[in-house]
Parts: C-alpha cells; structure tokens; sequence
C-alpha cells in the first residue's frame, strides 16, 4: 500500500518566508504557554487532493489520469495569516493566499480521478504552518496572528505534483512521483 496526495509544492523562496513567519510567531507567543507542532517548510504546500492508501498496483492507473490534465499556469498571492475554526478554538495556523483559478484546477483533478480519495467540500487555498496542541492563550494567539503583517509575494502555480507520504515519528516524509 502507497499513501498518495495531489498538491501544489511550493518555490524555494516561498518556503523560506514561510520559515520566516513561523519564526515571527513563535517570537510572539508565550511557548510554555501555547504548544503548536509547526510544519516543517520543506512540507508546506497546498493539497488538492488527497488520495490515501492505495495499492500499488493501482498507481499507474493514477499518473495516466493526472497527465490528461490541462491547465493554464497562474498566480498566486500571499494575504494573511489565519486560524480555523476560528474564534477560541483554533487548531491550525494557516496563511491564505489569493488565486481563484486554484478551484477550477481543482474541479478538473476531482473529475479526473473521480472514485479515488474522498470529496473535499471545505476546500480553501491556505498554506498549514503549524497545527496547534495546547494553548492557555488563544485569544492572544488570534490577536498576534491579526497583528503579523504578511508581504503580498507572488508565485506561480505552472504544474501539480503527486506526492507519496510516509508517516513517521519524527513527522511526515513527502516523496515527489514522477508522472
């Protein structure tokens, strides 16, 4: 058995001031006080969607669909820092980020692999910086995330990526596939 997901990965430099706002949170906040298990910026990319386990054999099956999909490249931009669910209850920091093509991609991923993975009805363009494990302050942790001012940097989205996923101790190992 694979576990697959489809994603967008994400340019070097845009990685890197992710790492940047992760480490201006983390400056902020009280860390006996508010436990959040970052992603580490080589993982941070937006899902499209996600597969699961599938037998292997299967996975041929899968590429031979992901290259049936066209798509003209677009931009992306960086808003603002976010929490859900919102409010006193947050468990993921997120950055939003702007590209409406984003949901045509994926109707056109969701369509073509029709009968793998599960529908995603919630879908958001937001990158996962970090899921939160505790907090005794999270009124205080939503104020700082409204207070971080985030540069409007643009990117480009010219291809999606199937990634393997590995589930370890240490955290997750993603493994680009080739198709």
């Amino acid at each position: 058995m694979i576990r697959l997901f489809i994603a967008i990965d994400l340019p070097k430099e845009i990685k890197s001031y992710l790492k940047v706002t992760q480490d201006e949170i983390i400056k902020k906040i009280d860390t006996r006080k508010t436990k959040i298990k970052w992603v580490a910026p080589k993982n941070i990319h937006q899902t499209l969607k996600f597969i699961g386990y599938i037998d292997e054999t299967r996975l041929d099956d899968i590429k031979s669909k992901l290259k049936n999909i066209k798509f003209n490249n677009f931009k992306a931009n960086l808003e603002k820092l976010s929490a859900f669910p919102t409010g006193n209850n947050i468990k993921v920091i997120f950055l939003e980020f702007k590209a409406p093509e984003i949901f045509t991609l994926k109707d056109k991923i969701d369509k073509e692999l029709e009968g793998y993975g599960k529908e995603d009805d919630l879908f958001a363009s937001h990158l996962t910086l970090g899921r939160l494990k505790s907090s005794q302050e999270k009124d205080k942790l939503s104020k700082i995330l409204q207070e971080i001012k985030i540069e409007k940097k643009q990117f480009a989205i010219n291809e999606i990526t199937l990634f393997q996923s590995k589930l370890t101790k240490e955290g997750p190992i993603y493994t680009k596939i080739p198709f």
